[in-house]
């Protein structure tokens, strides 16, 4: 097999996504350093509603995922881990998110922040960018603690939960309203939609 990394589809430019496209790793913020890291293997498109689509007339199109799979190059270094500084178990498996669980992730903007699972079965529509955008089956999340759960930037991070084993992925952040709450999709219908495997330790 070939070693990838699983991401947010809409961190890629899915406008103008296609399968072999190469992949850019940029300082975000500064913009300062960039470099070639892979190319695009296997990607879910994000179906826009119609301009002027309502939820309550039932012609909102509704995705489940917004996930993309990259090919690494082989001289692009991965950790199958979370950072050390951060004193977190191990992941050691996949697990269905659970309303009420509490959970973690560690955001490429943010780091380390917590929260607890409000719902498994959210809606959302965004209208930010064109035509609405509308997902369902959303894993929402709210913060624990006076640090906010997740920012612009870390879409792409595993949601995990963690017991006496270890830490389990149950989702990837893709999404915040900027305030109280942020959202993620399954990860387990992400990975069989990519047709690949999380390394675990």
């Amino acid at each position: 097999g070939r070693i990838g990394v699983v991401t947010a589809c809409h961190n890629l430019d899915p406008g103008s996504l296609s399968i072999g496209a190469p992949i850019v790793q940029v300082d975000t913020f500064g913009m300062r350093q960039q470099r070639d890291v892979g190319i695009v293997r296997r990607f879910v498109d994000l179906h826009p509603s119609p301009s002027n689509s309502h939820p309550a007339r039932g012609d909102v199109v509704f995705n489940t995922m917004d996930v993309a799979l990259v090919d690494l190059n082989t001289d692009v270094e991965y950790v199958p881990t979370f950072p050390a500084h951060y004193g977190l178990p191990p992941l050691v498996g996949i697990a269905a998110p659970r309303p009420g669980d509490e959970v973690f992730k560690v955001g490429g903007r943010t780091g380390l922040t917590r929260g607890r699972i409000l719902s498994v079965e959210g809606v959302t529509v965004w209208t930010e960018h064109g035509n609405p955008l509308g997902m369902r089956s959303v894993i929402v999340i709210e913060s624990l603690g006076a640090t906010r759960f997740a920012h612009a930037g870390d879409s792409g991070a595993i949601l995990a939960r963690q017991d006496e084993h270890g830490a389990w992925a149950v989702g990837m952040i893709y999404g915040t309203d900027r305030q109280q709450y942020h959202y993620a999709f399954a990860l387990a219908p992400a990975l069989e939609a990519m047709a690949c495997e999380i390394l675990l330790n």
